[in-house]
């Protein structure tokens, strides 16, 4: 029977038979939102770290003192968020300022814990009138969460890096020249990696500079 039915027959039965009618109505709706939550859950895209443990960080935002009572509330309900869910937290470090918190880190380790909590990381928004106005107007504040899933272990293989035959270090930054001395006294020198014909090139101006009669006589 659908709820539209159980509806019209709710309003044209008697009295007594309306608390039999309610009771199929009440399993109607659980149903209807059980379904509801299954296919939210099948229409998000999974994570491959949805089932780490996660580092949670909150903090006071804009809003002063206010903001502060906000982040303690914040750090509350995810306290008690992961009684309901049997998880462990550990407090890591916090910061309070006139017995308001103002930031705090918490580890929280369990099982899905990423997977539950990702979607919580923002900027958490309050309007109201804090227990700290006296005149009665309402006040923003903001808190940011930040949830960060914790990594596991991975093995890292490093290989040295091999220099290919012949290659020059890269420290090596001056230039080595080869140098023979000729029987004439003129002095030959080579950069290594030039071409042939500028070592040929740089060979005569070495044999100019020592030997200038010698190359006007070649000249």
């Amino acid at each position: 029977m659908h709820s539209k039915d159980l509806v019209e027959l709710y309003n044209d039965e008697q009295p007594e038979m309306r608390d039999l009618i309610q009771e199929d109505m009440d399993e109607v709706v659980d149903r209807i939102i059980s379904t509801e939550n299954d296919l939210i859950k099948e229409l998000i895209p999974k994570d491959s770290v949805d089932e780490n443990d996660v580092i949670l960080e909150i903090r006071a935002g804009t809003g002063g003192s206010e903001a502060s009572l906000f982040a303690g509330e914040i750090l509350e309900m995810y306290k008690k968020y992961c009684l309901l869910h049997r998880w462990k937290l550990i407090p890591l470090s916090s910061v309070e300022e006139n017995g308001m918190v103002r930031e705090a880190v918490v580890e929280v380790s369990g099982v899905g814990v990423f997977g539950k909590l990702r979607f919580e990381s923002g900027v958490h928004r309050v309007q109201r009138v804090p227990v700290t106005e006296n005149q009665g107007r309402i006040h923003t504040s903001t808190v940011t969460v930040a949830v960060l899933p914790q990594v596991t272990s991975v093995e890292i293989d490093l290989k040295p890096k091999r220099e290919h035959d012949g290659q020059r270090g890269a420290a090596d930054t001056h230039s080595k020249r080869d140098s023979c001395r000729e029987p004439g006294g003129a002095v030959t020198a080579a950069q290594q990696g030039e071409s042939d014909e500028d070592s040929d090139g740089e060979a005569v101006r070495a044999g100019a500079e020592e030997d200038p009669s010698s190359a006007a006589r070649g000249a």
